[in-house]
This record gives C-alpha cells, sequence and structure tokens, in this order.
C-alpha cells in the first residue's frame, strides 16, 4: 500500500508538517461523508477531496471513481446550499484538472449552458 505525503500548514503552528497517508484509508471515508442530508460534513469532504486532488496530482486516478458520482448528483441536486454548491463545482473542476480522462466522460450529467 503506498502512501502520499500531504503538506499541512498550521494555523496554530508557524511550521508545516507533513502527513503521510495512504489514500486507500481515506479516500472511501471521505466519498462515504459526501451525503448532502449532513450539509457541513459533505461540505468539508467535498473541499477536502478537492484539496487533497490538488496535491496528489494524476495519483488521484484510481480514487475519482470513488467520489465523481457522488458530487455529480450533489451539484445537480435542487436547493443545495449555494457553499456547497460552490465546493462542488470547484472539486469537479479539480478533478477534471488532475484526471481528464476520467471526468471529461461525466461533463453531459452536470455541465449547463451559459
Amino acid at each position: 500500500m503506498s502512501s502520499t505525503v500531504l503538506p499541512f500548514a498550521s494555523p496554530w503552528l508557524s511550521l508545516n508538517v507533513c502527513l503521510c497517508v495512504s489514500p486507500a484509508e481515506f479516500m472511501p471515508i471521505l466519498g462515504t461523508n459526501l451525503n448532502p442530508e449532513f450539509i457541513s460534513v459533505c461540505n468539508n469532504a467535498t473541499w477536502a477531496i478537492g484539496e487533497i486532488c490538488m496535491q496528489m496530482g494524476v495519483e488521484m486516478q484510481p480514487y475519482v471513481s470513488l467520489v465523481l458520482n457522488q458530487l455529480v448528483e450533489i451539484i445537480n441536486r435542487p436547493n443545495t446550499p449555494k457553499t456547497l454548491l460552490e465546493n462542488t463545482a470547484i472539486t469537479i473542476g479539480r478533478l477534471g484538472y488532475v484526471c481528464p480522462q476520467e471526468v471529461s466522460p461525466m461533463l453531459q450529467q452536470f455541465i449547463r449552458p451559459w
């Protein structure tokens, strides 16, 4: 099992630390927390996925399928709070940036004409 080093800047400490974690351990947990019935938890999980994918880059590819369908459901859900919609859109965009081959087939399910 490989691990990824993610930089972590603490607002309470004046130093940066690196967390060594395995994406195989935490991505399923984040995916489970993509439940819009619990807005704060879902928003935090969505934000974390977006941040993590920017750190992991193409190494995020095996995990896109764990979260993308749920993110698309959230962005298409009626009456979703604006902050959750914003974080969801940003995270889908970030996933598309680092793993375009995995995200592009889903475009028709969430893209809208301007």
